[in-house]
């Protein structure tokens, strides 16, 4: 069973109410409603009738089958939360990646170059130049490798972050938030039962059709929209409150992902003896950092898609 829908809305548009005597006071609403209810029954029916009939052309890409309204347009529904689920795969830790490279960008050459140069006394201040040196060795940058252990850092090393990420992690929801753990446990409740209704609603008929057409048919993933920020309320508590370390494990994770594409190995022994010299945890080993690797790294090894060209980002720096 086909129904032009074009020919739905055109008819529903044009529909006249003919003047009338009225037989009671008020408006002639009723009758409206009625005949554009009539209307569209004998389009359908029509549609019945002639269902064994081909399309007639490009005109008829505008031809819908009723039957099959919801599955098409659950089915561009999936296509795009495929493409929001994607964009939106650990998206509080890529922002925080973001923010990097945005600093970065604002970075004056000198106060990089100084940044670098402080990095690089810590590590030998911390007895591991000559890990730094083996790294550089196996193919990775000299400076890629201190860009991404200032993170690690137990000072500030540039002076656009001296009060930002110079610190384990966020630890609480509280400071993430800025609600306790109970009130966001409700909020999440909230936003996860107003997406159910907002998918009731749109699955009315009488209001779904009108979604079907652009600009409004971005609002069909509302309900979804408000499952996902739901679910990122509680990936925000669960990986950067309850006491995580997320900024180390950011760094820790792309630092291992740039030395394992760069040389196809871990490296554990160096990884773990650069970021004990410049965090100044003098217990962080060779074992420590395989224990971190095994718990987080298969989670955050996709966190920087931009890590590859990092290098061509960053000025060289003088040998010696």
């Amino acid at each position: 069973m086909t129904v032009r829908i074009a020919e739905v809305h055109s008819r529903l548009k044009s529909a006249r109410v003919a003047p009338e005597r009225r037989a009671h006071p008020g408006p002639p609403a009723d009758r409206l409603k009625r005949d554009a209810t009539r209307e569209v029954a004998a389009i359908i029916k029509h549609a019945k009738n002639d269902s064994t009939k081909k399309p007639r052309g490009a005109a008829e890409q505008t031809v819908a089958d009723v039957e099959s309204f919801w599955p098409k347009m659950d089915a561009q529904a999936r296509q795009r939360m495929e493409q929001l689920n994607e964009a939106f795969s650990l998206p509080l830790e890529k922002a925080l990646v973001a923010s990097d490279y945005e600093v970065l960008r604002q970075l004056p050459r000198s106060e990089m170059m100084a940044g670098l140069s402080r990095l690089e006394e810590k590590i030998s201040e911390g007895v591991a130049t000559s890990e730094l040196e083996t790294l550089r060795r196996a193919g990775c940058s000299r400076q890629v490798l201190l860009w991404l252990l200032h993170w690690l850092s137990n000072e500030p090393i540039f002076p656009l972050l001296k009060n930002w990420l110079y610190e384990p992690g966020v630890r609480t929801v509280e400071r993430l938030f800025g609600i306790t753990p109970k009130q966001l446990e409700k909020l999440v409740t909230q936003v996860n039962d107003v997406a159910t209704q907002v998918e009731k609603v749109n699955r009315n008929f009488e209001f779904g059709i009108l979604l079907s057409v652009a600009p409004l048919d971005r609002l069909w993933n509302l309900s979804h929209l408000l499952r996902v920020y739901a679910k990122l309320l509680q990936d925000g508590a669960r990986h950067f409150g309850r006491g995580s370390d997320i900024y180390h494990n950011i760094a820790k994770a792309r630092l291992t992902t740039y030395v394992e594409n760069r040389t196809g190995n871990f490296y554990d022994k160096e990884v773990a003896a650069l970021v004990s010299s410049v965090s100044g945890k003098g217990g962080y080993d060779e074992t420590s950092h395989r224990v971190w690797r095994n718990k987080h790294y298969a989670r955050l090894k996709t966190v920087d898609p931009l890590l590859a060209r990092l290098g061509k980002l960053l000025p060289q720096l003088p040998e010696g």
